[in-house]
């Protein structure tokens, strides 16, 4: 968990997501597999949210798609 790796990126990935023109060498940044695990696990429960969500409205009546309240 504390170990650190490197995520290289494409150059223009790159410079889109920090907004500047940088050099291929800088493509890349350290973090430490804690932290990857956060941000994934956070990333994927806001799309789940999405896909519930999404579900919901689409839904052709106003039954709770699991037949529970939540």
């Amino acid at each position: 968990m504390s170990r650190e790796v490197t995520i290289p990126y494409e150059l223009t990935d790159w410079n889109r997501m920090n907004r500047r023109e940088d050099e291929a060498k800088d493509a890349h940044e350290h973090k430490f597999v804690r932290s990857l695990l956060i941000k994934v696990s956070s990333h994927y429960g806001y799309h789940t949210g999405q896909i519930v969500l999404l579900s919901k409205l689409l839904q052709p009546s106003d039954e709770h798609l699991t037949g529970l309240y939540h």
